[in-house]
C-alpha cells in the first residue's frame, strides 16, 4: 500500500482511485479465501457427529457382550472377560476423543485467518 502511495504522489496520478482498485483486488482475493475454507470444510460437522455418537454407541453394545453371552449360550461359547471388554470400550472411547479433536484441530489449522 505504501509503494502504491509512493508511485502515485511520484507519478502524480489519482492516488484515491488507485487505493480503490487496491482494495478491490484485495477483497476479492479474501472472498476467494474464504469461499476455499468453506468448501474444505464441508464435511467436517457431519465427520464429528458421525464419530461422536455412532464411536460410543457401537462401544457400548461391546461392552454388553458379557451379559448377553449368559445362559445357554455361555455353554457353547467362551464369554469374554469383563475386564477386558471394559479396556476394549475405555480404549475405544479415548481414540474416539482424540479422533474428534485431531480433526477439530485439522479444521482449526486451515483458518485463513480473516
Amino acid at each position: 500500500m505504501l509503494n502504491t502511495l509512493y508511485n502515485n504522489v511520484t507519478q502524480n496520478t489519482d492516488v484515491v482511485d488507485t487505493l480503490r482498485k487496491q482494495g478491490s483486488r484485495m477483497e476479492e482475493e479474501r472472498a476467494e479465501e474464504v469461499k476455499k475454507y468453506i468448501e474444505e470444510l464441508g464435511g467436517v460437522p457431519e465427520t464429528l457427529l458421525s464419530i461422536g455418537m455412532i464411536g460410543p454407541i457401537i462401544l457400548s453394545i461391546a461392552g454388553l457382550i458379557p451379559q448377553l453371552l449368559t445362559g445357554d449360550i455361555a455353554a457353547f461359547m467362551s464369554i469374554p472377560d469383563p475386564a477386558l471388554i471394559s479396556g476394549v470400550v475405555n480404549g475405544g472411547l479415548v481414540l474416539t476423543l482424540a479422533g474428534m479433536i485431531l480433526i477439530g484441530l485439522k479444521a482449526h489449522t486451515k483458518d485463513p485467518g480473516l
